[in-house]
């Protein structure tokens, strides 16, 4: 139990610091980031989320299912209608760089776009410690996920 927590620590940790690494891009920029910086986040934001919706949450989410003899679709169709979501690094530079662009300060910035991220270590640990009780309820929770990131993505 200790290796598995460790492993979770360290994995949602490092989601973490990319969420913060993204975060720091708002000292790169002066004041204001132009429109089409702006632009260029977000679709980059974008692109990911669907990537990691679809091959890391939405395709095991179905291989589990079909693993439990259930039909792979169910499962993935009624987490992804049912989903609200967050991403790592690129979520980090969504967050913070529009915050600086309204006028909040760099630090402050910084400390919301990161601390956007950090209900992923706080999570990944809860679901070690209660991976035993949820084990049927995965494919359900990664389809949900799949289903949150890809509302932001379309917001």
């Amino acid at each position: 139990m200790i290796t598995s927590l460790l492993w979770a620590a360290a994995a949602t940790g490092f989601t973490f610091f990319m969420t913060a690494l993204g975060a720091s891009l708002v000292f790169l920029f002066r004041s204001k980031v132009s429109g089409s910086m702006q632009r260029i986040f977000l679709g980059f934001a974008a692109g990911v989320m669907t990537a990691a919706s679809v091959f890391s949450l939405l395709l095991p989410a179905m291989e589990e299912a079909q693993s439990m003899g259930l039909p792979g679709w169910l499962p993935a169709g009624g987490g992804f209608l049912l989903g609200i979501g967050i991403q790592n690094f690129p979520e980090g530079a969504a967050i913070s760089l529009p915050l600086r662009r309204e006028g909040m300060g760099r630090a402050r910035a910084f400390f919301w776009g990161s601390m956007s991220g950090i209900v992923e270590p706080v999570f990944g640990i809860l679901v070690v410690l209660l991976a035993g009780w949820i084990q049927l309820a995965m494919p359900w929770l990664l389809s949900f996920a799949a289903g949150a990131m890809l509302y932001v993505v379309v917001e």
